[in-house]
Formats: C-alpha cells, structure tokens, sequence
C-alpha cells in the first residue's frame, strides 16, 4: 500500500487500467485527459465563482459527463471483484 500511495491518483487510475487489460477503456483514456485538462481550465477562469449545471454550456456538460462515465466504468469494471469495488467507489 505504501508503494501504491507514492503515486498521484491518475498514476494510480493509469495502473489499474493496464491491470484491467480492456481496449474500450484503455482507448477512452486520453479523452478523460482531455476532460480532466479542460476541467482545470474552467476551474481556473472560475477561480472561487459558484456554477449550477444548468449555466455551463454544452460542452462542459459533455465533458463532466463523459469524465463521470469513464470513472464510473473504470471503478466498477466486471473484472473487479464486487468487495473491491465497493472499496473503490466509497
């Protein structure tokens, strides 16, 4: 575990994608980037502003959601066994 937590939370997601072994995830992982890169960009031009989802644009929308299924998918994989799944998600 020790070994584990020297490494950033993405590192961590990287690693476990390639321990998963799927072409569909491991394929959408560059667009979670993005996502994630242009999530910082708006986050930034914000600085401490309040935003609802119903002022972000459509994009923005797109990108979150695409970034939430991916996590989504990623942390509830078939081949993850169900305990350590729920591990995972809490």
């Amino acid at each position: 575990m020790r070994q584990l937590a020297k490494h950033s939370p993405h590192e961590r997601l990287a690693m476990g994608l390639d321990t998963l072994a799927d072409s569909e995830l491991a394929g959408g992982y560059g667009q979670f980037l993005d996502d994630y890169d242009s999530f910082l960009g708006w986050k930034e031009q914000m600085g401490s502003a309040q935003i609802s989802n119903d002022e972000l644009d459509s994009d923005s929308r797109n990108a979150f959601s695409r970034y939430a299924d991916f996590l989504h998918s990623a942390l509830t994989h078939r081949r993850i066994t169900k305990d350590l799944r729920r591990l995972l998600v809490l």
